[in-house]
């Protein structure tokens, strides 16, 4: 850009065009000091104290001071304003009168929700320090129907109004000017740039100034910057990229609230998202019903669609035709269903696939491939999944041009950027999104992104396989825990494709994975296809696989299946001669001898894991392995009645597992020792440690050992005679049995356990007891817990409020309160500085004392019974 405009700024204006014609008008009607203000775009004390400076003349009236247009003519001029807003043609250019509603494009239908980012964003205008704000965010979530609710609620706050600038039509840089001053009004002059017009007409107005659509015209953003520069005009600029320029305010609009996936009506309808489709849903069918059974699938459809409002009008549209059920069950591919907008919407919102091409054509080459092969992704990923499948080496080595690539994707608002569970960002494809970078994709294209995909969760298994198949640590179950879908995806994709090879190594890595998290019945499905094509798979991937094999069948009960998987893994073991393996299975196989009570079978076998353990090279893997094998040996001690030895085992395997950050294993240990403390009749110990083993699984951890944990609990329960809390946690631990598909982890357990039951039903009666076990039963896995957790020998596990029992912790009530005023887990887990999955068991707690079964409930349980 030329310095022309800067001149013309700093120019006096001796010559205005057109003051001839004007003073030759000398009739015309005089003004109020409000009509003038407005006209100038200045506030009502600015004209009050040029009258009584007089640089303005006016007439005293009755009614006020009257100011003829000449006179404010010459004011302006004087003042180097720029000519007054007032109806009127001159020669070179046409002023209309603008009021700030003739100049907004009103929306026929009320905006749906939003009203926190309204006044988030009005909140920032406000802010005399910003002068410039954009509205970022991917097509169809909403960017201008914010901007003009914005408008609506600042329009009677500027003496000057709000003006509004289209530039979706505008395509080239060069024509943004122009497309401006045609907004404002103004035709072209021989003598004058448009730009400098543009600044003399906007110079001193107090203006709220939206520019929409931003994106395929960024470059221009230095003109938008000195044009947000001048005294009294705030711009707010819609974008799917934010401008990038120095005092640049980016507001990220997010997608509408959803309900959850079993939401009520009353649930559905108080979700943005929800009511926004039912509204839309009911122009085309006014008595379309919100019921008990079309309310989960709407809930479900909206966050198919991830609360993005073009697509769920879209979808609403599709009502005319779809059941709820219907629509939800063909969004598996979205974009074709999603088309058919109003007739009047812009071209780019016609459709999904349009409102995404939009994005999509403003990427380079580069960057639209880096787009098609993250669309391959189900569910997420990482920067470090970015960097190797976009990497152009063939050692998938880290490159600066991807950084640069997937930064350029994140400006255009294609994908987002998450918290991921160890605190390191992630980064999704809305689905919508995703559906249309999956259309994109040639037919080689997509076997080259796939196979890339697959390799890629290959190697990651493969790095993190020594500590999940020990089930040592957290973290790197939850590093796969996070891809869940990508690992699904990838074992599908090579199973597809043919690749016994390569699908036997990734579902050999997975097998840890699937045991943390109890699902066994997808691990022995998984393992199964690959042992049918073990020909194919290295002796070692074997080994692996028989050893995978081995557990999940023990686990489901079919121990002659396991004896022979043993036998056929062990010798393929002990040939590959990887000390990490053979310790891994003999101590898998021993084990199972303490499930089968073959005691000296399992000392034996142990014995010798631990042994070869002590050879593994790596200290962390050695640590895992031979407290593993230590753990085991403890059981065998204990189920023999040597108490004593069975302690000293477990502490042995704890002091293997200091200083690694096994928490994993240490859970699984504190149960060892709650075990033996149960046998020795020690309930408090058994109780302590159980609950800190519940405390450390977490919702998505070993279910296995949480019903093991609640049934003691539940029998120290019946001791201490609190029979009804006993009851339901018996029930929610039979329940979860049920639902993984295991019974308990060793024999010797079942026999204090039926004892227990036993006398819990003399106490209650048959029918008392069969209640308590239903609602047990009944209870989600969250609430069960946390009536575990809150059980102690002297009160019971959900007590009355009294001033001496309170009924919460003071961490509860903190959780409560942040509950209470609509936030998130993740939010409230920020706020306090807590872990995700902490805030999860106390708000299950929470729910359980209260005796209600949704958030909403709690929140006006605890706001009536005067708690918060």
């Amino acid at each position: 850009m030329d310095d022309r405009s800067h001149t013309f700024f700093n120019a006096p204006q001796d010559d205005w065009p057109g003051e001839a014609d004007a003073n030759a008008r000398q009739d015309r009607a005089r003004l109020t000091l409000s009509e003038a203000a407005a006209a100038l775009g200045l506030g009502r004390a600015a004209i009050r104290d040029a009258i009584a400076a007089g640089d303005l003349q006016a007439l005293q009236a009755d009614s006020g001071w009257l100011i003829t247009v000449d006179d404010l003519l010459r004011f302006s001029r004087q003042r180097n304003l720029p000519l007054p807003l007032v109806p009127w043609e001159r020669e070179g250019f046409q002023v209309q009168a603008r009021g700030a509603a003739s100049s907004l494009s009103v929306p026929r239908e009320a905006l749906i929700g939003r009203a926190a980012e309204v006044a988030a964003v009005v909140s920032l205008l406000d802010d005399p320090a910003v002068r410039l704000v954009t509205l970022t965010g991917p097509g169809g979530v909403g960017k201008t129907r914010l901007a003009l609710a914005v408008a609506g609620a600042m329009r009677d706050r500027l003496a000057g109004g709000v003006i509004f600038i289209d530039l979706s039509a505008v395509l080239h840089v060069p024509d943004v000017i122009p497309a401006i001053a045609q907004a404002l009004g103004l035709r072209e002059l021989a003598d004058q740039d448009q730009f400098g017009q543009i600044v003399s007409y906007l110079q001193s107005r107090e203006v709220l100034l939206i520019v929409d659509n931003v994106e395929q015209v960024i470059a221009a953003s230095p003109w938008l910057v000195q044009i947000g520069r001048l005294a009294d005009i705030t711009m707010l600029v819609t974008s799917r990229s934010p401008l990038r320029v120095s005092g640049e305010r980016e507001f990220s609009v997010p997608p509408l609230p959803l309900a959850g996936a079993q939401a009520t009506p009353e649930e559905l309808l108080a979700s943005d998202a929800g009511r926004l489709f039912v509204e839309r849903a009911r122009t085309h069918d006014a008595a379309f019903p919100v019921d008990e059974r079309s309310a989960p699938l709407i809930a479900q459809v909206c966050a198919r669609l991830d609360g993005l409002p073009l697509a769920i009008e879209l979808a609403a549209a599709r009502t005319r035709l779809l059941s709820p059920r219907q629509l939800r069950d063909r969004l598996a591919s979205s974009l074709p269903l999603l088309t058919s907008g109003d007739r009047d919407a812009p071209p780019r919102h016609l459709t999904m696939h349009s409102a995404v091409a939009w994005s999509y054509d403003l990427l380079r080459p580069d960057e639209q491939r880096l787009f098609r092969q993250l669309a391959v992704f189900t569910g997420g990923f990482t920067l470090d999944a970015v960097e190797w499948i976009g990497s152009s080496n063939p050692r998938r080595t880290p490159e600066a041009a991807t950084l640069d690539r997937l930064d350029a994707l994140l400006n255009q608002s294609l994908i987002v950027r998450e918290a991921g569970p160890d605190g390191e960002p992630r980064y999704r494809l809305l689905e919508t999104i995703r559906a249309f970078g999956l259309g994109q994709l040639a037919g080689e294209e997509e076997v080259e992104f796939r196979d890339l995909h697959a390799r890629y969760f290959g190697e990651l298994t493969q790095a993190l396989r020594p500590l999940v198949v020990t089930e040592a640590a957290r973290a790197p179950l939850e590093r796969l825990a996070a891809d869940d879908a990508n690992l699904r995806a990838a074992l599908t994709w090579l199973a597809r494709r043919d690749d016994p090879a390569e699908f036997g190594a990734l579902v050999a890595a997975l097998s840890g994975y699937w045991l943390a998290y109890s699902l066994l019945t997808e691990a022995d499905m998984w393992i199964a296809r690959a042992l049918a094509r073990r020909e194919r798979i290295p002796a070692l991937d074997q080994a692996h696989l028989w050893n995978a094999r081995a557990i999940f069948s023990g686990f489901l009960g079919n121990f002659d299946q396991a004896g022979d998987a043993f036998a056929e893994g062990l010798p393929l073991s002990r040939a590959a001669g990887n000390p990490l393996d053979m310790a891994m299975m003999l101590t898998s196989m021993g084990a199972m001898h303490n499930v089968l009570t073959r005691y000296a079978d399992a000392e034996e076998v142990l014995d010798e894991g631990r042994t070869i353990a002590a050879a593994v090279p790596d200290p962390a893997e050695r640590a895992a392995i031979m407290g593993r094998a230590l753990a085991n040996l403890s059981v065998t001690a204990r189920s023999q009645s040597d108490f004593a030895r069975a302690r000293a085992m477990s502490e042995a395997a704890l002091a293997c597992y200091r200083g690694f950050g096994f928490d994993l294993a240490e859970t699984r240990t504190q149960m060892d020792l709650a075990d033996t403390a149960r046998f020795e009749g020690d309930l408090t110990t058994m109780v302590s440690h159980y609950q800190a083993c519940l405390a450390q699984t977490g919702e998505r951890g070993d279910m296995r050992l949480v019903a093991d944990a609640m049934t003691g609990i539940a029998s120290a329960c019946t001791e201490w005679e609190r029979l009804q809390t006993a009851a339901r946690l018996f029930g929610a631990a039979e329940a979860l049995r049920e639902r993984v598909g295991v019974g308990f982890s060793l024999p010797r357990d079942r026999g204090p356990t039926e004892r227990s039951v036993a006398q819990l039903q003399d106490a209650l009666g048959e029918a008392g007891f069969v209640a308590g076990l239903g609602e047990g039963r009944a209870l989600p896995i969250t609430h069960a817990v946390a009536i575990a957790l809150a059980v102690t020998p002297a009160t019971e596990a959900v007590a009355a409020i009294t001033p001496e029992a309170p009924l919460f912790t003071r961490r509860e009530l903190d959780v409560l309160r942040l509950l209470a005023a609509g936030h998130t887990d993740r939010d409230i887990a920020d706020a306090l500085f807590i872990g995700h999955r902490t805030v999860s068991w106390h708000v299950g707690a929470i729910l359980g004392k209260l005796g209600v079964k949704s958030r909403r409930a709690a929140a006006a349980r605890a706001v009536e019974d005067g708690l918060i």
